[in-house]
């Protein structure tokens, strides 16, 4: 029994713990219904709620699901699969999922399989991809209907295929769509894609960054994003805010703010080679690293609440690709034969965040005055939404300052609360103004020292 190294961050209290066994004071491990000896660090994921998460096996053919939180795990080989690899997995709802399939002898094209019932069943949807050379690497569909494939450059040109009608038929883009690929260039698939609202960001071998924000249809690139990177894994939390992992060591994080044109060197989490990122829903600014043992990085994982000002480690135990559903839900891959389930605090930072998302349906835009008001230090405000949309909510102070953003993100009908902490704000009156599609609103509350 390994001993646990327990490290306090007087700051935030985190303990950087060694797993054992698959536990820790930050994940723990389950292992009910994976196949045995499976590596499930090679696991890539696709969280519905936080109830349900799939998951598909890299180099294998075989799905797994969980409906309990990840307290246990079922799945199987998919059929029409046998000699082919996972490259990557989507899904909308409990019951309906779409993986990719790529076919490492190259006579194929492999395919995308689809679920309806829970994967009971499965089957291959027709694609446009080579029959041989070309292969889906990454899936993402929008919503029901709407999904984009895409696959290595095939004839000189990138092949990528949308979807209007939930993937029963693909039409591929045209080359003057994508910009041309490098010589020699291809999707970084040991990284992640991201993507958020109608866009879709992958990375490619060449540190190019290909960007589409219309589900596919067309495509721009920026180029020489991470200097000596191997790889990249990215990670958006809305269309402009992102940070891209630098796969290798000592190559550390950089950070994006218009939507992956231009990016920034960030800090790194201290004695961890970060290979793959994840943004945490519902927490501007929340983004969860890990990387598992191998070629002599140094594994574990690790946490920011700031854009990666600064990042806590959690632990040194090899973690593969990571999803957050929520600030106090997600899962890790992990060296075992076991899936790791987030335990640890809910990870949003400390002075604003979600408190709570009701699952009323609202009739109309609403934001309700703040309470309590006066307040001292912190006070809540609650805002509703009647659609989905893009959402805003920032304070400011009597001279139309900026002093806090607390939602800046994609939002789906529903009311909602938010905590403000007025923690080194002088006495006075601050205004907080929320923006929802054409809505706009602004109410007035006071601090009172």
């Amino acid at each position: 029994m390994k001993q646990c190294a327990i490290l306090v961050l007087a700051a935030l209290l985190t303990l950087a713990v060694s797993i054992s066994s698959g536990q820790s004071a930050y994940w723990s491990g389950a292992h009910a219904g994976l196949p045995p000896g499976v590596t499930a660090d090679q696991l890539m994921f696709a969280a519905v709620d936080s109830s349900t998460c799939w998951s598909v096996l890299g180099f294998s053919s075989e799905f797994v699901r969980t409906t309990d939180g990840g307290a246990t795990w079922s799945g199987s080989l998919i059929p029409g699969t046998a000699g082919y690899e996972a490259s990557y997995i989507t899904s909308t709802d409990a019951n309906s999922a779409w993986v990719a399939f790529s076919d490492p002898s190259g006579l194929t094209s492999g395919g995308v399989f689809k679920t309806t019932d829970g994967g009971a069943s499965w089957a291959q949807q027709t694609t446009a991809f080579a029959q041989s050379g070309g292969d889906p690497l990454f899936i993402k569909f929008f919503d029901a209907v709407n999904g984009v494939a895409v696959g290595n450059p095939n004839g000189g040109n990138w092949e990528i295929y949308t979807t209007t009608n939930g993937g029963d038929n693909w039409t591929q883009v045209s080359s003057p769509n994508i910009p041309a690929p490098l010589s020699g260039e291809h999707a970084y698939t040991a990284g992640h894609p991201s993507a958020f609202g109608n866009n879709f960001w992958f990375s490619t071998s060449k540190q190019s960054l290909y960007k589409t924000t219309n589900r596919g249809l067309t495509w721009t690139v920026a180029r020489d994003v991470f200097p000596g990177a191997i790889g990249m894994g990215v990670a958006f939390k809305d269309n402009l805010n992102g940070l891209l992992t630098g796969d290798g060591p000592n190559i550390g994080i950089r950070r994006t703010t218009d939507g992956g044109n231009t990016f920034v060197p960030v800090s790194a989490p201290a004695n961890l080679t970060p290979s793959f990122i994840t943004a945490v829903p519902h927490a501007p600014g929340s983004y969860v690293a890990t990387t598992f043992a191998l070629f002599g990085w140094h594994p574990g994982s690790a946490y920011t609440t700031d854009d990666g000002a600064t990042w806590h480690t959690v632990d040194y135990t090899s973690h593969g690709r990571s999803v957050f559903i929520s600030p106090a839900v997600g899962w890790s891959g992990s060296s075992f034969d076991s899936v790791y389930k987030y335990i640890g605090p809910p990870l949003q930072p400390p002075l604003s965040g979600v408190l709570s998302e009701k699952g009323d349906l609202p009739a109309k835009f609403e934001l309700r005055q703040n309470y309590p008001n006066p307040f001292n230090p912190s006070t809540t405000m609650s805002y509703r939404l009647s659609t989905e949309g893009f959402v805003t909510l920032k304070v400011y102070d009597l001279l139309g300052r900026e002093v806090a953003t607390l939602v800046n993100e994609q939002k789906h009908s529903g009311t909602y609360d938010v905590r403000f902490e007025g923690v080194g704000l002088a006495s006075g009156t601050y205004f907080y103004k929320l923006t929802a599609g054409g809505h706009v609103e602004t109410r007035s509350m006071i601090l009172m020292r």
